[in-house]
């Protein structure tokens, strides 16, 4: 295993215990992935927000931005990234992380059905 493929899967894992520890201190958390991720950077990664409490609700969570995202650029082929290691990265991390939750069905499942539309 290269470098890059050890620092994907350590990411994972860190954020498995960031995720799993934010969930227990804060039942809201495991309601809202807005909540959630806002906790992760603010609690965990000490990252300062000023985001007024009243406009959270208005926020589009991270991966609803994201999926977003790929969709434009992976199904639309629009707006694709200016810089091509972008791409190979991208490429790279999916293959990886598919290497990584292989173990467990259910969520390679959930992937390709969100990624491709099928199980």
């Amino acid at each position: 295993m290269d470098d890059i493929e050890t620092d994907i899967i350590l990411e994972q894992r860190q954020t498995k215990t960031l995720v799993k520890e934010i969930l227990k201190e804060d039942a809201r958390t495991r309601n809202s992935d807005l909540w959630l991720c806002l906790q992760v950077w603010i609690k965990k990664q000490n990252i300062k927000l000023l985001i007024p409490p009243e406009q959270i609700k208005e926020m589009i969570t991270p991966e609803t931005i994201t999926r977003a995202r790929r969709v434009i650029q992976n199904d639309d082929n629009d707006f694709l990234p200016t810089d091509p290691q972008v791409m190979i990265r991208r490429q790279f991390k999916e293959a990886v992380l598919k290497r990584f939750y292989a173990h467990n069905q259910t969520i390679l499942n959930e992937y390709f059905n969100l990624k491709y539309g099928i199980a």
